[in-house]
């Protein structure tokens, strides 16, 4: 995905474009594995209950804002991979174990 952001975002607005059919079908297998994961998650009690669609749209949209701003190479992006694990942490892991 890193790639058709750098190399194609004028062309994602064309539904007909090559690149936007690729970007489409890469998120759709990020979210089906995103969403896999996060149900897993919360059928063993690892994670908190969380909307998995919702959910999975808000880390993809994450993850292309990061790569966004890489590829412009507008940020100072050291921490970034440290803060996004205490981020997803805090926000999907059950600190309450169940009995």
């Amino acid at each position: 995905m890193r790639i058709l952001l750098r190399t194609c975002p004028a062309r994602l607005q064309d539904p007909n474009s090559t690149c936007t059919k690729v970007y489409r079908e890469a998120r759709s297998k990020l979210k089906t594995v995103l969403g896999t994961i996060l149900e897993k998650g919360i059928t063993t009690g690892e994670f908190v209950q969380v909307d998995l669609n919702a959910t999975a749209n808000m880390l993809i949209a994450l993850f292309n804002g990061l790569m966004r701003q890489q590829i412009a190479g507008m940020d100072d992006l050291e921490g970034v991979e440290a803060a996004a694990i205490d981020f997803c942490r805090n926000a999907f892991v059950n600190q309450i174990k169940p009995i």
